[in-house]
C-alpha cells in the first residue's frame, strides 16, 4: 500500500488516498505460524447444476405427458375382453374308412412331415394307410391285407432306422404281427409272434431303458399282462407275465414313483380296479398297490392333470358313464378318486390341451350315444367346462394330434359301425362368439 495523496479540509478531518501494489518480491511465504490453512471447499456437481437439472427433469415430464396423451387419445373408446376358446371343436369331417373300424394310430409314416393315419378294419381283415395332405384332409389310402381280424394297431420305430413300423392285434387269433415301414408309406411283413391268449390292448415303451422299444400287452384270459423286451430289429424276447386283476383291459406306462425306471397302471374290468406295478432296473414289475374305481373300467391313461409334476390317472368306466381321475402323490400312490360324468358307454379317452390354456384337457368316445365328450381343465385335476359333439355311430376309438399345421390338437375318431373316422379340426385359433 502506498499513500497516493492526503486531504484536511477541517483539523480534525483527514483524507488520505490509497494504492494497492503488488509487490515485485515475495515478503511473506505460507504456512505462517500458528496459522491455520482450510482446503478450498468443491461443491458437488448437482450444486452447481441446481438450476439446469430441474429444468431438464421438468422438460422430460412434459415430453412424457405429451407421448401419452397422444398414445391414449388414438386408443378405442372401449377395451374388448380377452376372451378364451370353450369350444375347441365344433364339427366332425367323417372320411369313409373299411368294414368295422376299431383302432387307429397316428404317426409320419411316408416322411412328408404331415401326421397320417393308420386304421384297423375288423371284418375286412385289412388296415387302412391314410395319407394327410397337410391340411386335415386325406387324399390318398392304401390297405393292407392281413391274416385275421385285426383289432388294434400301434406304431413306434421298431427297428431304430429312423422310420415308423406299426404292431397288428387280432380279434380271432392269438398273434401279433410286426410291420416294418420303408419310410415311404409302405411296409413289408417282417414276423409274427404267437402269445397264446386273446389281448385287447398294447403299448410300446422302452422299459428296461437300453433305447430299444419293447412291447406289453394285456392278457385277460390269465389275469396278467406280457412284456416282450425288444432287440432293435423289429423283434422280441424273453416274455414275461405278471399277474394283475380279474381282465385285465388296459394299461398306461409311465414314471410314477420318480424313479428312471418306467412303471405301469393296468385296469382290471372285472373286479372294478387299478393295479400299479413299480418297475425295476432290469425291466421287470413288483406289485405296489390297488386302487378301487367305477364300475366296468375300459380304458386307462396318465397324464399330470393339477401341474404339480406328478403324473396322474384317468380311466373309463363304461358300467357307469363316467371318468376316474385318480391325483398323484409322486411316489407311487395316489389320492382318492374322483368322477365326472361323461356320455353313454364311454368306450375310449385321450388328453391334450385342447383349447390352448396351456392347462390338459380331455375328450372321451362315447359308444352309446355317438358322441364326443370335451372336458376342459382348470389345473387342479377338476372339468368345469363340458362340451359334447355327434361323430359317428359306436365311436371305440380316439387319438389327438396336429393334422393341419396350425400347432393345435385335432381329434381323430374310429366309428365302429358307420365304417368311418371322423376328423375335428381345432377351432381355437379363432375367437369363440
Amino acid at each position: 500500500m502506498i499513500v497516493q495523496s492526503q486531504f484536511i479540509p477541517a483539523p480534525d478531518l483527514h483524507i488520505i488516498h490509497l494504492k494497492q501494489l503488488r509487490p515485485e518480491t515475495q515478503l511473506l511465504e505460507p504456512p505462517f505460524k500458528d496459522a491455520i490453512l482450510y482446503p478450498k471447499i468443491e461443491r458437488q456437481w448437482y450444486l452447481k447444476k441446481r438450476f439446469a437439472i430441474p429444468m431438464c427433469f421438468l422438460f422430460t415430464l412434459i415430453i412424457a405427458a405429451v407421448v401419452l396423451a397422444a398414445v391414449l387419445a388414438t386408443r378405442p373408446q372401449t377395451q374388448s375382453k380377452k376372451q378364451t376358446c370353450n369350444t375347441p371343436y365344433k364339427f366332425a369331417n367323417r372320411i369313409t374308412t373299411g368294414n368295422m373300424p376299431t383302432s387307429l394310430t397316428v404317426g409320419d409314416f411316408n416322411k412328408d412331415t404331415h401326421l397320417d393315419v393308420i386304421v384297423a378294419n375288423q371284418r375286412d381283415n385289412g388296415i387302412s394307410v391314410m395319407f394327410n395332405n397337410g391340411n386335415g384332409s386325406f387324399l390318398s389310402e392304401s390297405t393292407l391285407t392281413v391274416n385275421g381280424s385285426p383289432y388294434f394297431v400301434l406304431s413306434g420305430d421298431l427297428n431304430n432306422d429312423m422310420k415308423l413300423d406299426f404292431i397288428v392285434s387280432y380279434y380271432d387269433a392269438s398273434t401279433i404281427t410286426i410291420m416294418l415301414g420303408y419310410g415311404n408309406g409302405s411296409f413289408t411283413l417282417h414276423v409274427p409272434y404267437k402269445i397264446d391268449r386273446y389281448s385287447s390292448a398294447a403299448v410300446l415303451r422302452d422299459m428296461n431303458n437300453d433305447a430299444k422299444l419293447d412291447l406289453v400287452i394285456n392278457n385277460p384270459d390269465c389275469r396278467c399282462i406280457s412284456v416282450w423286451l425288444g432287440v432293435g430289429d423289429g423283434t422280441f424276447v424273453d416274455e414275461r407275465n405278471y399277474f394283475t386283476g380279474l381282465q385285465p383291459i388296459s394299461l398306461s406306462p409311465a414314471y410314477f414313483n420318480d424313479d428312471i425306471y418306467l412303471d405301469l397302471a393296468v385296469v382290471n374290468e372285472e373286479n372294478n380296479s387299478v393295479t400299479i406295478l413299480l418297475g425295476l432296473q432290469d425291466g421287470s414289475f413288483l406289485t405296489y398297490n390297488t386302487y378301487t374305481v367305477q364300475s366296468k373300467p375300459s380304458t386307462i391313461i396318465s397324464r399330470d392333470l393339477d401341474k404339480d409334476g406328478k403324473l396322474d390317472l384317468i380311466i373309463v368306466n363304461r358300467g357307469n358313464n363316467t371318468i376316474s381321475i385318480l391325483l398323484g402323490n409322486g411316489d407311487g400312490s395316489f389320492r382318492t378318486e374322483r368322477s365326472f360324468p361323461v356320455g353313454t358307454s364311454p368306450s375310449s379317452v385321450t388328453s391334450n390341451d385342447f383349447n390352448n390354456d396351456t392347462i390338459l384337457d380331455l375328450a372321451v368316445t362315447n359308444y352309446g350315444d355317438n358322441t364326443l365328450t370335451v372336458l376342459l381343465g382348470d389345473g387342479f385335476g377338476n372339468f368345469p367346462i363340458e362340451k359334447s359333439i355327434p361323430v359317428g355311430v359306436n365311436s371305440v376309438a380316439l387319438v389327438s394330434g396336429d393334422l393341419d399345421g396350425d400347432n393345435l390338437p385335432d381329434l381323430i375318431v374310429a366309428n365302429e359301425l358307420s365304417n368311418d373316422i371322423a376328423v375335428l379340426p381345432n377351432q381355437c385359433s379363432t375367437v369363440d362368439q
